[in-house]
Parts: C-alpha cells; structure tokens; sequence
C-alpha cells in the first residue's frame, strides 16, 4: 500500500511543478477586450494554472469584471465617468473622423490619469505585496501594467492585445514599418497609389518622432513619481518576452514581423451549438433563400443610427424580398412607421452571432468589423458587407478586401443605392462566397491552434525568462535615422559634397592660374 502512495505522489509532481501562479493586467477599452482575457484566463486555468487578474477599468461603460476562471480579482477606476467613454468617436460614430496632429494626448492623458489611480491605490499594492507571481501578462496599450510588473519583480513578462498588432508593439519590438507596404492600424491609406504612400509615409513619420516620444515620456514621467526617480524604465518594453496578438495572417495583410510575437487570433471564439434556440427562430420566422446578419457589436447603442442611415437600410432591404435581414437593433421612437412596410426584417435585442453566422441559411453579414466580428465571419465562411466606424475597423476592412470575401461601404455616404450595391456584391457575386470558404477551410486547418500557440509560449517564457534576448531584433535599439541609414546616407552626402567642394576649389585655382597666364601672355604681346 505504501508503495502504490509513493507512485501516486510522483506521478502527480510533474503537474504540480509545472503549476504557474500568473498576474494577468488589462486596461480595459471596450467590452470585446474583457471577453478576449476571459478565454486567455481559461486557457491557462484549464491548464492547472492560477490567475490573478488587474482591472483597469478605462472605459467605465463595461462594469463587468468577466466570467472567467480567475482566482482573485481587483479593479480600478475612476470615481466619476471615465473621460474616454466621451471620446467623440464613441458619442458619434457615424460622422467623419477629424484627424488632428494631437489627438493621441488625449487617449494618453486618459490612460495616464487612470495609471496614477492604480498606482497610488493602497489596495491594489496589498493585492500584490505577498504574491509571487512565476510570469505577468500585460496588455500594450500604456506602460502601466508592465512597470507594476517590473516593480514587484516578476521574472518573465508578455503582452497581450486584442486586436493586430498596435503601431506601439510594433516600434517597441523594432519591427520594419515601411510606408511603401506597411499601413499605420489606425491611419489606412491606399499604398497602390503614389499620393496613399505619401501620406501614409507623413503618418509613420508623425507616429515615429511624435506620438510614440510623447506616450513614452508622459507615462514614464508619471511611473516614476509612485516608484522613485531612479525607477529603470528604459528597458522596460525591451523586455517583454512574447507578445501575443488577437489576429491571423491568413486575414490580415502581410507584413514583416519579429519572432517573439504570436498570432492568436480566434482564440477566443465561442463554439456553435448549430441550432437556434425556439425564440429566436420564432422571431426570424420562415426563410426564402436566405438569412443576412446585421450586427454592429456592443459599442454602438441603437440611439446612435442617424434617422437618414435607419431610414436607407429599410429602404435598401425591401429590395431583397427572398432575403431575411436579421438586425441586433432595439426599436426608437417612430421606427414603427419607418420599418412597417419591411416586412424581410426582424429585430433582436440580443442576437446570437455566433451561431447565426454558422447556421448554413446564412448567406452573408453585415457587419462594423470590430476584430472578434471579423474573425468569426472568417471562420464561419461568409462574406462581409462592411461598415467601418472607428479605431482598427478600417484596417480589418482593407484586410477583408484585400482576401476578397469583404465589400466595404464609406459610413459617411450610407445611401440605398450604395447599400443594394454593396449586398448584391455579397449575395449575388460568387466570388466573395467561393474567397469566404476557401479562407474558412485554412482557418479551421491551419496548424498549431491559437489556444496551444498562447498557453505553450507563455509556459515556456515562465520557464525561460530573459527569453526576450534571444528573440528581440537587433532595431529594436535603433532610432529610426540609424535604422533606415539616414546617418550613414548623410556621412556619404557630406563626404561627396566635400569631395566637390574640393574638387571644385581645385578647378577654381587651376582655372585661376591657366587665366593669369594667358592675361601675362596678352600683356606681353601688346608691350
């Protein structure tokens, strides 16, 4: 009998010594970042890790804390209305975007205040103070998180984020951004055309020399009143060993990457149960050739639709008679009258998107293309009819069209004669379902599933720390003058134009001299 116990113990070492006890930190933008850290919390859980998980609460609309596995959770925020849910691409979304040089001090402002909060909040430090944590993982939105870390030395950090990869990850991981190829995720120019590169070219330079100087020195600035002046900052994204990204380069324009960063985009897809329940297909009733999806996510309320855009939908689905539309929209004030004669629509306060858009009647999708929209629509097949309101949703779009299964459609110019255009593309064009499922069939066959790729490389960088030296690239160190060899380009321009200058004041006397000559030579005839 003792020896059965021996061999019981030792076979449960393994496991126990491969436990980890992680700090998880998300500054949370928008209710489809929460849910995105609740499937990498489970992931890890599942895993026979623990988790500790830090709330940064920015966007004080979601109040929810998640549904994950986590084993302890604190949250921070600010004691009024955060100034971020006020921003007037979230008040206002369908109206054109106003670019302006400063618009970053803004979000970093934000970001900064909430920064300060957490840090000088008593109770999130009594929170941490007796933990020890074999590896934290932080979102890269701001440096916040990422210095707590380092502040209470854990020994191996990553990032996180839900969406592609950030212009921030991208210049801190020293990763080629190329005007000519490589679109800023929130600038989107069209880099076929000589005037796109310019100013995409304008827009890294401004990302390059402006906004990422400022966010840096603003919060470092801001770190180091909680933590000490002398408080090591430099190195402080130098060191992140991985860097996780919710995106798939099956669906996103290729661009040069770095290895420590993995693409982990779908990991947070919910699995369709196939079948709808009773109530909702009470609601869409009986269906002709098909259904078509409209959802815009959880950032834009009903309210928010303008009266002309609600009235152009109604006007452009009528046209499609042997299609259902079904729209996740709550009736305002006078729609009776404006939808009364669509008699192909049918509206759900709450709509199951993930297994509408896998239920085989559904033909196409209508859609803002927040991240987790596009990614399910990628995997479940079905082509796009895009919106783009705000943030990375224009990027998503490009990528869509770009694979061919997304037709995309200006917010600003929601006629119903660009609205029936854009859904006869989608329904009638054999092309953007035949692209739908030939991307849908790599997706579900591509090796190494996001859910494996996540928890392995976050096991083997606790492991491992000071994985980063291996895997950071030799640019990351490099300002953008000594990377794209401007200093070297510059030496050899001074070099040339003093060898012309020299070459030139050589001429010059010899010239010179050749002439006096010829002038003596004159004078002495004359004599």
């Amino acid at each position: 009998m003792t020896t059965i116990r021996h061999l019981l113990l030792i076979s449960t070492l393994p496991s126990v010594i491969s436990t980890l006890h992680i700090l998880f930190y998300i500054l949370l933008l928008g209710k489809s970042h929460i849910d995105f850290t609740d499937s990498l919390i489970d992931s890890l859980v599942e895993n026979g890790h623990t988790v500790d998980l830090i709330i940064a609460r920015m966007n004080s609309h979601v109040t929810t804390n998640g549904s994950s596995k986590a084993s302890r959770i604190y949250s921070y925020g600010f004691q009024e209305e955060s100034p971020w849910s006020k921003t007037p691409h979230l008040l206002d979304p369908f109206q054109p975007r106003v670019r302006t040089w400063m618009e970053h001090e803004h979000y970093m402002g934000v970001a900064t205040d909430l920064c300060e909060i957490g840090l000088g909040d008593p109770g999130l430090h009594s929170f941490l103070v007796d933990q020890k944590y074999d590896i934290g993982i932080a979102t890269e939105y701001d440096y916040c998180g990422l210095a707590l870390m380092k502040y209470y030395s854990i020994p191996s950090t990553v990032s996180v984020s839900s969406l592609a990869v950030l212009d921030q990850q991208s210049i801190n991981a020293g990763m080629p951004n190329s005007a000519a190829v490589t679109q800023a995720i929130f600038e989107t120019e069209d880099l076929t055309t000589w005037f796109g590169k310019l100013k995409n070219l304008i827009n890294w330079t401004h990302i390059n020399w402006i906004v990422h100087p400022y966010c840096r020195e603003v919060q470092f600035k801001s770190i180091r009143k909680f933590f000490g002046s002398n408080f090591e900052l430099s190195n402080l994204v130098e060191s992140i060993d991985v860097q996780f990204v919710n995106s798939n380069e099956l669906i996103y324009l290729p661009r040069v990457g770095t290895p420590k960063m993995k693409y982990i985009g779908g990991i947070n897809l919910k699995k369709s149960i196939k079948k709808l329940e009773k109530s909702i297909e009470e609601v869409i009733g009986d269906v002709k050739e098909g259904i078509v999806v409209f959802c815009f996510g959880t950032q834009v309320p009903s309210n928010l639709f303008p009266f002309e855009v609600r009235k152009s939908f109604a006007a452009a689905f009528r046209q499609f008679p042997e299609f259902t539309f079904v729209w996740k929209y709550e009736l305002q004030d006078g729609d009776e009258q404006l939808f009364q004669n669509t008699t192909n629509l049918k509206f759900l306060k709450w709509l199951p998107q993930t297994d509408l858009l896998n239920d085989h009647r559904t033909k196409a999708f209508i859609s803002h293309v927040g991240l987790n929209s596009y990614l399910e629509s990628s995997y479940a097949g079905i082509p796009i009819l895009a919106i783009p309101l705000f943030a990375d949703q224009p990027h998503n779009a490009n990528s869509g069209q770009s694979i061919g299964t997304t037709y995309v459609l200006d917010k600003t110019d929601l006629t119903t004669e660009n609205i029936v255009r854009g859904l006869k593309a989608v329904l009638y064009d054999p092309s953007y379902l035949q692209n739908a499922k030939r991307i849908s069939k790599m997706l579900h066959e591509r090796p190494n599933p996001p859910k494996s790729i996540f928890v392995e490389w976050v096991e083997y960088a606790a492991r491992n720390p000071l994985l980063h030296r291996n895997l950071n690239l030799p640019s990351q160190k490099m300002t953008v003058i000594q990377y794209y060899c401007i200093d070297i380009l510059a030496g050899c321009l001074v070099f040339v134009a003093f060898v012309v200058f020299v070459v030139w004041k050589m001429l010059k006397l010899v010239l010179g001299r050749i002439s006096r000559r010829e002038s003596v030579k004159k004078l002495e005839k004359i004599q």
